[in-house]
């Protein structure tokens, strides 16, 4: 009799351990998805303060780059707003559509003054920068995210992941423009 309420004590622990313990696996991977996102979020804030900079350098050389300021700005106030990440997603694809344009109109033989240009080469570089590390925290946002969905979507995870509404989240992917090569002028 004692036997046996110890074998169903222990059976109980057991459960009790393997839910605690898959359910702070799937909440650790979700808060690291979590935390994946804010790096990228980050990344786009630090590219949407630099644009303006680059533009007004060389909108000091052309005119006509004022409406791509415009643009950046009001899709500026527009990722502010945006409460999702695939709200912001969405505008974040726009943005690296206008960056491909921005960046394929500014003929810089045009303005030979402004290939000269120590703020507007400095600004150019961490321009680079921030586009790489957006990159890369694509990247790690999108490993995080497979971790996640392994959890979620394996078994036996998966079941503590449905009681406790654990859903899968889907990847960051380019945009069909993003997956074409852009052609510069100099």
């Amino acid at each position: 009799m004692y036997l046996t309420i110890g074998i169903i004590v222990a059976v109980i622990i057991l459960i009790v351990i393997f839910v605690i313990s898959s359910y702070n696996k799937i909440n650790r991977a979700n808060l690291m998805v979590e935390n994946q996102w804010s790096q990228i979020d980050t990344e786009i804030e630090k590219r949407f303060s630099l644009i303006p900079n680059l533009v007004n350098t060389v909108k000091g050389y052309a005119d006509h780059e004022s409406k791509t300021l415009e643009e950046i700005t009001k899709m500026r106030s527009n990722y502010d707003e945006a409460k999702t990440p695939e709200q912001k997603q969405v505008l974040i694809s726009k943005m690296d559509e206008m960056m491909r344009s921005f960046q394929m109109n500014v003929n810089v033989e045009n303005y030979p003054d402004l290939k000269a240009n120590t703020n507007f080469l400095e600004l150019q570089e961490q321009l680079t920068t921030i586009e790489n590390d957006i990159a890369l925290q694509r990247k790690l946002y999108n490993d995080a995210i497979t971790k996640y969905n392994l959890l979620v979507t394996s078994f036996p995870s998966n079941i503590i992941a449905s009681i406790f509404r654990f859903s899968k989240k889907e990847q960051f992917s380019a945009s069909a423009e993003a997956t074409t090569v852009p052609s510069v002028e100099f």
